[in-house]
């Protein structure tokens, strides 16, 4: 698959603000959406701005910026559970961070039977994950993916999280 190498300095051509794309999700279609960190802090917070969630084409980006990287896709559509929660559902969302760590993002069946609403989709590192099309480490090799891609610590793809959870309406 060919991607935007996650680290790549460039420019959003829709706010004209420069930054970084950091993150990666894809969906069952095989749709590649990004995470823009704009550089600076909010200066009423101290925090760093507001990522954004956009596609490829509001990004101006350098000719060396591409990378060709092995996902493992073919878990999309697969039923999976995380083994320390037993939580379990579709695996509907791929999500790779900028220092490597994969997620899978779950969907379970059913609803809630008091609001009738969809159970909320969970996000997990794949490491985590246990099923059909999940790969099977070995525990000296999952020490050593944990080592080399640490899982991110706060990062979230609003747009992809529920609004329960603070986040944006799902499209």
């Amino acid at each position: 698959m060919r991607i935007i190498k996650l680290g790549t300095k460039c420019r959003d051509i829709a706010t004209g603000l420069p930054g970084t794309v950091t993150l990666l999700h894809i969906n069952m279609d095989l749709h590649l959406n990004y995470l823009f960190q704009p550089e600076g802090t909010n200066p009423e917070t101290g925090l760093p701005s507001d990522k954004i969630p956009l596609g490829i084409a509001r990004l101006d980006l350098p000719d060396d910026c591409y990378v060709e990287i092995d996902l493992p896709t073919e878990v999309l559509g697969s039923q999976a559970t995380d083994s320390a929660s037993g939580f379990s559902g579709m695996a509907v969302d791929i999500v790779l961070y900028i220092n490597g760590c994969i997620h899978l993002v779950l969907q379970p069946p059913g609803v809630l039977p008091k609001t009738n609403a969809p159970i909320k989709k969970t996000e997990f590192s794949i490491l985590q994950c246990t099923g059909e099309k999940i790969p099977v480490l070995t525990p000296a090799e999952k020490d050593k993916e944990k080592q080399e891609r640490p899982s991110p610590t706060g990062d979230e793809f609003q747009e992809f999280i529920p609004r329960e959870a603070g986040g944006l309406p799902q499209s």
